[in-house]
């Protein structure tokens, strides 16, 4: 990790999954393996090359890229040259990339979905991205990963994180699997209504006039005003008489 502001969260966390911590280096930045990485400091990037250059590794994560520099954040002319040495960094040392990132606050008028569009910034940190994931609280409470960008493969489908912990309830990893939405809650009307479709279906013979399809609905627990409510969900796919 670049970020030396949480060195004992890492070697806590590290411990409790079991993570070989000898094969986890920090960057010793002016020889305190506690400062903090500063991108916007071409002494720091050469540092961190020469780290690299020294221990070989598969992946290089940077935690996150907000607290990781002192430029503008939303000037294309102080983020590129930190996403550029990113993006280079990547290519030339054959090594993966991991850059955490934060979103814009969402507004009340606007979609919850994560989209490029949320991501804090100028555009020129996610043009410099080959892939953009986004990790995000699902409705089940659990953590939802998704792919927003790819410029790589084509882009999958959402994975559910599952938190696992021991039995002193410390978080250990996660348990991934193909994501699935909760079903969604109807509210009375739409339960009345798939009632009602469902009713007329079944009766589909005969007609059945509006006043029994009322009796029929008090006995099933719904009132008057929820059968006549169905017909503003179900418009033209039934015919009432």
């Amino acid at each position: 990790t670049l970020d030396g502001a949480a060195q004992q969260i890492i070697k806590v966390r590290a411990g409790t999954m079991q993570i070989d911590k000898g094969k986890v280096y920090i960057p010793n930045l002016h020889g305190d393996i506690l400062a903090n990485t500063n991108l916007g400091s071409a002494h720091h990037r050469q540092q961190i090359i020469e780290l690299i250059e020294g221990v070989e590794p598969a992946l290089v994560v940077l935690d996150s890229l907000g607290s990781a520099h002192s430029k503008g954040e939303n000037k294309v002319e102080e983020m590129r040259p930190i996403m550029e040495y990113l993006a280079s960094t990547a290519r030339d040392y054959q090594l993966g990339m991991l850059v955490v990132h934060h979103l814009n606050k969402d507004r009340k008028d606007e979609s919850p979905e994560i989209t490029l569009g949320r991501i804090r910034g100028s555009t020129v940190i996610t043009a410099n991205c080959r892939s953009i994931f986004s990790v995000e609280r699902s409705v089940d409470k659990n953590l939802k990963l998704n792919m927003i960008k790819s410029n790589l493969a084509v882009i999958g489908e959402p994975i559910a994180a599952v938190p696992l912990m021991n039995p002193e309830k410390q978080f250990t990893g996660f348990d991934y699997m193909p994501y699935a939405p909760p079903p969604s809650k109807k509210n009375r009307k739409q339960t009345c209504a798939d009632w009602v479709y469902k009713t007329i279906q079944d009766n589909v013979e005969k007609s059945l006039p509006l006043t029994e399809l009322v009796i029929l609905g008090e006995s099933s627990g719904f009132t008057r005003q929820n059968v006549y409510s169905a017909r503003e969900v179900l418009g033209e796919r039934v015919m009432y008489s």
